[in-house]
């Protein structure tokens, strides 16, 4: 079994591409990734999904609450998501 750990800064509150999110609601994880160029959208880790369509943000590094909003809203109530500093990902051979 390989273990995989992946840490985000506990002081990092910027929304990027790359960062992982739960939905408090549906208890379902999210990943914000590239879905055009420049295009931001939400890939579920459950099922492989895209939800809703790519909205083009500024600065992929350094998404605006706003933009965020925007991007979540077509999944559900933005307040709904957290930011997720942690994930463990056992690997089983």
């Amino acid at each position: 079994m390989t273990k995989v750990t992946i840490n985000k800064p506990k002081n990092n509150t910027t929304h990027k591409i790359g960062n992982m999110y739960l939905e408090k609601t549906k208890e379902e994880v999210y990943i914000l990734c590239s879905g055009t160029t420049n295009g931001m959208s939400m890939i579920s880790l459950q099922d492989g999904f895209r939800f809703g369509e790519s909205h083009p943000v500024a600065d992929i590094s350094a998404i605006t609450q706003e933009e965020f909003d925007i991007i979540t809203e077509q999944i559900n109530d933005t307040d709904d998501f957290v930011l997720v500093k942690t994930v463990n990902i056992n690997v089983v051979d």
